[in-house]
């Protein structure tokens, strides 16, 4: 699972970071510092992709309560 390819659409914003709708149903986080290889992205939200956006990403793994974790910087993606 972790490293896998994902793809889906941005479905929030939250403080942490992005609400993400996999192809599959599944819905996902990406922590805020995953968002883009540019940290000046980090506390930037209107640099952030946009609700509705198409994105890819890795699974970096699961949180302690479960929940998937993404990577969208393209660093992570090779």
């Amino acid at each position: 699972m972790r490293g896998t390819r994902i793809a889906g659409t941005v479905v929030a914003h939250h403080p942490w970071g992005l609400g993400v709708l996999l192809d599959d149903g599944t819905t996902v986080a990406a922590d805020l510092r995953f968002i883009a290889d540019d940290t000046s992205v980090i506390g930037d939200p209107c640099r952030w992709p946009v609700v509705g956006a198409r994105i890819s990403g890795r699974i970096q793994g699961t949180t302690p309560n479960g929940q998937i974790r993404v990577t969208l910087r393209l660093s992570d993606q090779a």
